[in-house]
């Protein structure tokens, strides 16, 4: 499975998790993609919020996806999945920013 490079900066989830069929059809697409990273081994923090979208706990997926979102940049496949799922929640890091 392959994601085209100019989706990667879509702003705009496509489709939201409305079901545990959509939580399973994600899982599945997620696990085809990190299986055969790190030389087969897979990808462990991607396993999470695989077995999170099994039982149908978004929530937790999503706080899965923010603990370990620094890592994600490596994957920019799976990273666009979960954006485009509603799973990335973008920080708008300008309101931290001192206005002097």
């Amino acid at each position: 499975m392959s994601l085209e490079n100019e989706n990667l900066h879509s702003n705009e989830p496509v489709k939201k998790l409305e079901s545990k069929e959509d939580c399973n059809e994600l899982a599945n697409r997620l696990d085809e993609l990190q299986k055969p990273a790190n030389d087969g081994r897979g990808i462990e923090y991607v396993r999470w919020i695989i077995s999170d979208l099994r039982l149908g706990d978004i929530e937790a997926a999503k706080t899965n996806y923010r603990n370990q979102s620094d890592k994600f940049d490596n994957y920019p496949q799976i990273k666009q999945l979960l954006k485009e799922n509603g799973l990335v929640e973008e920080i708008d890091w300008d309101k931290y920013k001192d206005n002097d």
